[in-house]
């Protein structure tokens, strides 16, 4: 969820929050997959 706030709310790039999402422990490809897929969705 934090990935799409960052995306979201905060305005930040995808790729600067997809490594803050890994360097806190996001490793799960299914996760990331639907969050990129929301994140998407939202931007529209």
């Amino acid at each position: 969820m934090w990935l799409m706030k960052r995306t979201i709310v905060d305005g930040w790039d995808t790729d600067k929050a997809m490594q803050e999402a890994a360097d806190l422990g996001l490793t799960n490809e299914g996760l990331k997959t639907f969050f990129l897929a929301q994140i998407q969705q939202r931007k529209r």
